[in-house]
């Protein structure tokens, strides 16, 4: 396994689990019994000097002196690699070491809990955090230890559940301090924005919501010595049990050139990586092997991988399928006869003098009914008269159908790469690339054999003539993402709709610099992952973040 080394962006949103509070400039709330366990609040959004600054909040430690149990959430930035440098502390100042501090130490996050010098916990944070950036810490403490959190991602635990109540005649609490029978000590050098404290321990699932969670990683790249000379074409999925698989071309060198397809595999929500296994070797074989399109099941461990062999006048369509999360895989199909429909001149789908058939590129969808959709496009020779499709099967990948194409009158005679969202009245919508616009194209039909609607122009969605992607996000949320500009492949952009994609009511640009083609995939955890080429043919990249991070400013 390969750990992916994530460079970590905060974007705070920490009111979208937390009720309204109002006067918070350094002042405290306190939760009602039936609320969501806040105790106390700080908007402390200060800067502190690391010598004298700190906040006194002596007056509000009857409210949390007797907890058992419970939280603190720190929104916090920092260039400091000082020791023992205080966010929030309680003590005994008649003591010499009796206090409950959560600080930074050392550059990274540290909970120390200790009566006369005999420590309950010392529980520090893998990995650093003074970068000069707002993050998030969260420690927890229940009946089955504690726990520290960074930008909603578990970063240490111990199985000590002492949390303020172990320390008798607590008598002072600050922001920015500790003091102790030698006076003030551990002041924080940096900023401290929002701090809260809860009666109770915050869940994983709490903890992603608290605050916009950015972190990305290059798991493409040829400068790994693998010798391919180009990566392309992202495709990922997250499976039921939250396995993330990604899949890429590697190809010897530009467009129809031999390619192999490469997927890996994470296990852990997408901090660690396998090493790329060879799912198609094209490369060897003098094949281009092209546009992975990875479709995992909605439930159960079923993925299917799909890709088109170019050849143009004889292009075919491959599948192979894993019964484990992607694991293993079974052998390699030949389903290219369902492109038959689309040859034949007396079948309704016939297109004339089809010369190439691509897929997606990105990923397929299994729809409410269980039937599995792959989205392709088809050409005439030269890209002179192109049009949409799916193909698509009902009895788990099994055998293979081909839907009905979409219609492509004059100023959409070109459009070709696409994916497709199933919508909220189980509809299904297709957004495509068009050449000769600047905006994306978008049709929708009752299912994969019903009439598709003439396409439009989506002219909130400008497109310099690129490949994007589009997924569901929830019952009520699609995403969208693409190279958000009308003359470059630059400002790679997400955004969402809750209105099954008639207007976008979000956006949030994740990366300015060119990139390229893009992929779209959402956990069970509701965490978001954007593949995309960071720069096209060179390096592909993985953004992971949380809802919360694409609606904060």
């Amino acid at each position: 396994m390969i750990k992916s080394r994530f460079s970590i962006r905060l974007f705070l949103c920490i009111s979208l689990i937390m009720t309204s509070i109002v006067g918070m400039q350094q002042s405290a709330y306190a939760a009602s019994p039936d609320g969501n366990g806040m105790v106390l609040s700080y908007n402390v959004n200060q800067t502190f000097n690391g010598s004298s600054d700190f906040i006194d909040k002596t007056s509000d430690l009857s409210n949390v002196a007797n907890l058992a149990q419970g939280s603190i959430v720190v929104q916090f930035k920092s260039s400091s690699t000082a020791q023992a440098k205080t966010f929030i502390s309680a003590s005994d100042m008649n003591d010499p070491s009796s206090n409950i501090s959560f600080t930074m130490n050392n550059g990274t996050v540290y909970f120390e809990n200790r009566e006369n010098n005999v420590y309950a916990t010392k529980l520090s944070a893998t990995g650093t955090y003074n970068d000069g950036k707002w993050h998030t810490a969260v420690l927890t403490v229940n009946n089955t230890g504690s726990k520290i959190f960074v930008d909603g991602f578990e970063k240490g635990k111990a199985t000590s559940t002492a949390f303020f109540n172990n320390v008798t005649n607590l008598n002072g609490m600050w922001i920015g301090k500790n003091v102790d029978n030698g006076g003030g000590q551990w002041y924080y050098a940096g900023d401290l924005n929002n701090i809260q404290v809860y009666n109770v321990a915050l869940s994983e699932e709490q903890i992603k919501g608290i605050g916009g969670i950015y972190d990305e990683a290059t798991l493409f790249d040829t400068s790994d010595g693998k010798g391919y000379g180009q990566y392309r074409i992202p495709s990922i999925v997250v499976t039921a049990n939250g396995t993330v698989l990604v899949a890429a071309e590697g190809r010897q060198g530009g467009d129809q050139t031999p390619t192999d397809i490469l997927l890996k595999r994470s296990t852990d929500g997408g901090a660690k990586f396998s090493e790329s296994v060879v799912l198609s070797p094209g490369k060897s074989q003098g094949y281009a092997d092209m546009n992975p399109m990875l479709l995992a099941e909605n439930t159960g461990s079923n993925v299917h991988l799909l890709w088109s062999r170019w050849k143009w006048g004889n292009c075919q369509y491959f599948i192979r399928t894993s019964n484990d999360n992607g694991l293993t895989w079974g052998e390699t199909r030949d389903i290219t006869s369902v492109l038959s429909a689309y040859t034949n001149p007396s079948n309704p789908y016939y297109f004339a003098n089809l010369s190439g058939a691509g897929m997606g590129p990105g990923h397929g969808i299994q729809l409410k009914n269980g039937t599995l959709v792959v989205p392709i496009y088809m050409t005439t020779a030269n890209w002179t008269n192109s049009t949409v499709a799916t193909i698509y099967s009902s009895d788990g990948g099994a055998t293979w159908n081909a839907g009905s194409k979409v219609p492509n009158p004059a100023g959409f005679n070109k459009i070709h790469e696409n994916m497709m969202v199933q919508l909220s009245d189980g509809s299904l919508m297709t957004n495509m690339r068009n050449p000769g616009s600047t905006y994306r194209a978008v049709s929708t039909s009752s299912g994969v054999t019903g009439v598709w609607s003439t396409p439009h122009s989506d002219q909130v969605l400008i497109d310099p003539v690129n490949e994007a992607s589009i997924q569901r996000y929830d019952a009520s949320t699609i995403l969208f993402t693409n190279a958000a500009s009308t003359s470059s492949r630059t400002h790679m952009t997400i955004r969402m709709s809750s209105d099954n994609g008639a207007t976008w009511f979000s956006s949030k640009e994740i990366y300015s610099g060119t990139n390229g083609y893009s992929d779209i995939g959402v956990a069970p955890d509701k965490m978001i992952y954007v593949l995309y080429e960071k720069p096209a043919s060179t390096k592909i990249s993985l953004a992971r973040f949380n809802k919360a991070w694409i609606e904060s400013p």
